[in-house]
């Protein structure tokens, strides 16, 4: 058996999910049948996302991104280089196909404006490992997680300004590990 880790689908019939080894699995008849395809890396996949059936990104394991134009038949290697990066990556969340966020362990958020080629970190300034993240726009979003230092307390960080300042939004019991909208209520 396989470990999934993550689950998208595009519209009713057009799905991704990823798991460990690398895995990443697709469906075009709404998971009635899945098709293995190659990411290119053994990494393990903890989230993906997709804005329409072609472009798409998958994280995981050791900062690990990717992205696919053409629907998951290719992948090329997004993982952010320079930052002295060696965090897993728990969530990916992008508005268009130009401006996206990723989340992970120890104050990991990262953005970018250039459809991943590029990722400026937007940490929060605290150790929280970050596990969740969903954005109504460009200035909007959200992202859940877990203080590493106090077992069992769950964490919502809110952003107003794009990710230049984060503020700690709420603070309770339980392990938050995602978080989503409908018609922008939560």
């Amino acid at each position: 058996s396989e470990d999934l880790f993550g689950l998208y689908f595009v519209d009713a019939n057009t799905g991704f999910a990823v798991g460990r080894d690398g895995l990443i699995l697709k469906t075009i008849n709404g998971g009635s049948n899945w098709t293995s395809i190659d990411g290119g890396t053994s990494n393990y996949f903890r989230g993906i996302y997709f804005v329409d059936v072609n472009t798409g990104w998958a994280v995981g394991k050791l900062g690990t991104i990717i992205n696919t134009v053409d629907g998951g038949e290719s992948w090329s290697d997004q993982t952010i280089l320079g930052f002295g990066f060696v965090d897993d990556l728990w969530d990916v969340f992008f508005i268009d196909t130009n401006t996206g966020w990723v989340v992970g362990n120890t104050d990991t958020i990262y953005k970018t404006i250039d459809g991943g080629s590029n990722w400026t970190s937007q940490a929060t300034g605290t150790e929280y490992s970050f596990q969740g993240v969903y954005c109504i726009d460009s200035n909007i979003c959200m992202v859940t997680g877990i203080d590493i230092h106090a077992s069992n307390e769950s964490i919502i960080f809110r952003t107003t300004d794009g990710g230049i300042n984060w503020v700690l939004n709420y603070v309770g019991d339980g392990w938050l590990r995602g978080i989503c909208f409908h018609e922008n209520t939560g």
